[in-house]
This record gives C-alpha cells, sequence and structure tokens, in this order.
C-alpha cells in the first residue's frame, strides 16, 4: 500500500492441498486519482530450486558411501553438544570405532568389496543413532559416535559393547563371509576434554590403545595415556632434530 509492490518468498498451498515454497510478486495497479483499483500477483513455484538446496546441503555433510553424516556435520554438532553441556554443567560423551585388520578387506578382496563392507557397517551402525545419539562415519574405517547426556560411563561402556558386537556379525560380500572386530576408544566431556579437539584427541588415544591390546575391546581414555602420547611425541621430534643435526653416529 505505501510503495505500490511488495515480493518475498512464501508457502502455498496447491488445489489438491500440498503445500509448496513459491517466490510471490506483487503490484498494485492505481487509476488517475492514485487509488488502488487492482493488485497483480506473479509466482514461481520453488519446490524444485528447494529439493536441489536440500539435496546440495545433505551431499555437504553425509557420507556418500553409507550415507551418515559426515566429519563436517559432527563437529558441529559435538561443538554445540559441549557448548550446552558447558552451560548446563553435563556431560558429552564420544565413542571412536575403528575397524580392525580391514585392510586385509580390501588388498584380498578388492576395494569394491572393501566399501561394501563399510556401507554395510554404517547401516549395522544407524542403530545406535537414536534418543539423541549421532552416528557419523569418518572416512576409510572410522565410525564416530556422539552421545549427549550420558547417565554415566557405565552407559557408554554398554554402548560400546554392543558396538562390538555389531562389527561381529558376520556378512556376506560377494560370496565370501567376512568377519571383522572393531577398537573402540572412550571419551567424556569435561573430564578429558574441553572442546571438539581435545575430546577427539581422547578418543582417538584410547581406541588406539584399545587395539595395542589386540582389538575387539574397547578402552576409557585416562590420563596416563595422555602423558604417554606427549611422551611418545617428544621423542620422535627430538629424534627428527638429531638427525638433521647429524647427532647419531653408527657403530657396528
Amino acid at each position: 500500500r505505501s510503495v505500490g509492490k511488495w515480493e518475498g518468498e512464501i508457502w502455498n498451498r496447491r488445489k489438491g492441498g500440498e503445500v509448496y515454497p513459491e517466490w510471490l510478486a506483487i503490484h498494485a495497479l492505481r487509476d488517475a486519482q492514485g487509488k488502488t483499483t487492482h493488485y497483480v500477483s506473479v509466482f514461481s513455484d520453488l519446490s524444485h530450486f528447494k529439493a536441489q538446496e536440500a539435496q546440495i546441503e545433505h551431499q555437504t555433510y553425509h557420507d556418500r558411501l553409507t550415507g551418515l553424516p559426515n566429519r563436517a556435520f559432527f563437529l558441529d554438532l559435538l561443538a554445540m553438544e559441549i557448548d550446552h553441556a558447558r552451560q548446563s554443567l553435563g556431560t558429552v560423551g564420544m565413542l571412536f570405532l575403528n575397524l580392525d585388520r580391514f585392510k586385509s578387506i580390501n588388498d584380498s578382496l578388492g576395494h569394491v568389496a572393501g566399501d561394501r563392507v563399510l556401507a554395510e557397517m554404517g547401516r549395522r551402525l544407524q542403530g545406535f543413532a537414536e534418543g539423541g545419539r549421532t552416528v557419523s562415519h569418518m572416512g576409510g574405517d572410522e565410525f564416530w559416535l556422539l552421545v549427549p547426556s550420558p547417565k554415566s560411563p557405565k552407559e557408554l561402556a554398554r554402548l560400546a559393547a554392543e558396538g562390538l558386537e555389531v562389527v561381529k556379525s558376520p556378512m556376506d560380500v560377494g560370496g565370501f563371509s567376512v568377519h571383522l572386530t572393531a577398537s573402540i576408544g572412550i571419551s567424556l566431556y569435561p573430564d578429558d576434554g574441553q572442546d571438539t579437539v581435545a575430546l577427539t584427541g581422547a578418543a582417538d588415544r584410547a581406541m588406539n590403545q584399545a587395539k595395542a591390546g589386540g582389538g575387539d575391546t574397547y578402552s576409557f581414555h585416562t590420563e596416563e595415556m595422555n602423558r604417554s602420547a606427549r611422551k611418545r611425541f617428544d621423542l620422535e621430534t627430538g629424534l627428527r632434530r638429531a638427525v638433521a643435526r647429524e647427532d647419531f653416529c653408527l657403530h657396528y
């Protein structure tokens, strides 16, 4: 009424009752005295564009192979959960699952078979995505599970044990029966980390601890793991510097 036109995105309804998005432009027609006599409406259906946007967004935040949320999605969600837990003095749990000896599948049966195994594993682990939990495929043979507000570490241990059993169930891949196990690392906010980097790193170290024990088990992060990882890093750094400075001499 004030400027003679308006345009914007609205929701409309088709004759059949279906609601759809449209871009609507309305223009006022005035007579010689400036009085509005008619309104002309022109619209375009945005359903196709919205579907394309949704597809692009899904591809951006989901893994192509498994259809699960990807690393970017998981880290964004983890950061939000940590922020919420910080404000509410709550907790956030994380499980880092790595398939044991998965490389042998690719080496012996081929990468196509390996992809089938990962897709099936993603489908199985999707069953853990309930009650606010999120399962994500990081790529390769790594899967992460986000557990908002776990009641206790025992709940995380129970989920880890269930995850190990899910992985163990044999699967048929091109006529071959594949048997796998997994190593799972567990970390908990705020005890094991105050941000996404610290929490995922703690879960990674715990997973490596489980794998070092032979696999097919889970391990909680401990401060001793942190000290051990730092000691190993310092040793590697010192060795590289010593090699660069030619501090070593070889004796037979």
